[in-house]
């Protein structure tokens, strides 16, 4: 076990050594303690000082720090995180803060009944909540204030109908959500305003079979969709999305994998970060790497294992640093697990 933390810290360190001592063109960047592509580097020093040297840093051995299921994280203006998962019908909170190297969490804090909740930060710093209804086949959300290191949630509004909710904050502050419907694996996606502490709908459609999507923007203002197929074959696709007059004109499916509960986001360099759970007889949650060309393809690198896990969910802390989050295989133990992206590669720490 020792041996891997030392390759693991060998590599950290000698990744630190070189994204602290060279920059493009030639020049120096300053030494650690600088921000270098985002990244605190005094940060990554302490994740590394702050684990035990003994610790085994392949899969399994992310940090407990709740129990439930499907758990969404976003990060919100000040820096602090949002939490949120589903216990027995029952929906948490929880803000967490980056501190020496892992995550202080306050208390987890009911804030309604339902399932599958998803979280986001809208662009004035508010909190945007959505989750299906307990027992019926509604859609509902929450918009909610930070203070004093909790929530205040507003009411909770009906929407739609429907099942797994997510959404994004497009780069004019609109809200692009997606949902299928709980019968027949019709995936649909709508256009909302935020206005007045509400969020109105002013279009949307069907545009696809499946479930588990993820959505996210590209550098060049495309959108990428990730999601699982409709039937039972495990597949993962993604599709390619140009937004105009309302509407979004997606590109075929392409299959990229196999797997289930796939999220997607964009890296500061332009590059594609997915994550999924390996579904199936395997217990493994997978994060893979992509680049987007001109021809309007994904050029996808291998799938890695990280950890064990599901229902997998990520948010970048403003230090640069990459907070993950997971459900257990086989129970409903909730982890999370930091990390950092440089030079076209991702690193995991250890358990603190």
């Amino acid at each position: 076990m020792k041996k891997r933390l030392i390759l693991f810290t060998g590599i950290l360190l000698t990744t630190i050594l070189m994204i602290s001592s060279f920059v493009p063109n030639g020049g120096f960047a300053a030494s650690a303690g600088s921000n270098v592509n985002n990244i605190d580097l005094t940060e990554v020093d302490n994740i590394i000082s702050n684990y035990d040297t003994g610790e085994d840093t392949s899969v399994g051995i992310s940090n407990y720090y709740d129990t439930g299921e499907t758990p969404s994280v976003t990060t919100l203006d000040n820096g602090k995180v949002v939490e949120v998962h589903n216990g027995s019908g029952n929906l948490y909170y929880r803000v967490g803060e980056y501190e020496d190297g892992e995550i202080n969490w306050g208390p987890s804090i009911k804030y309604d009944t339902g399932e599958m909740p998803f979280v986001t930060t809208l662009d004035n710093g508010d909190v945007l909540e959505l989750h299906g209804g307990k027992n019926n086949n509604n859609l509902y959300y929450h918009i909610g204030e930070y203070e004093d290191g909790e929530i205040n949630w507003g009411p909770s509004i009906k929407y739609d109908t429907g099942e797994r909710p997510i959404a994004i904050v497009l780069d004019n502050g609109e809200i692009l959500e997606l949902h299928r419907s709980s019968k027949d694996n019709k995936m649909y996606y709508n256009f909302y305003k935020y206005e007045d502490e509400r969020i109105n709908r002013y279009s949307g459609e069907q545009y696809d079979k499946g479930k588990h999507q993820s959505v996210t923007v590209l550098d060049n203002g495309d959108l990428l969709e990730v999601h699982r197929g409709s039937k039972d074959n495990n597949n993962l696709y993604y599709q390619i999305g140009k937004i105009k007059d309302g509407k979004i004109n997606w590109s075929a499916n392409t299959i990229y994998g196999t797997g289930e509960y796939p999220k997607v986001t964009v890296l500061d360099d332009g590059d594609i970060l997915e994550v999924h759970g390996s579904g199936g007889s395997s217990t493994d949650v997978h994060y893979r790497l992509g680049e987007y060309d001109d021809m309007g393809e994904i050029t996808w690198g291998p799938s890695t294992s990280y950890d064990s896990g599901t229902q997998p969910s990520v948010t970048f802390l403003d230090n640069g640093l990459l907070l993950e989050v997971h459900k257990g295989r086989g129970n409903k133990d909730l982890s999370y697990r930091l990390g950092f992206y440089t030079d076209s590669s991702l690193f995991w720490a250890p358990r603190k």
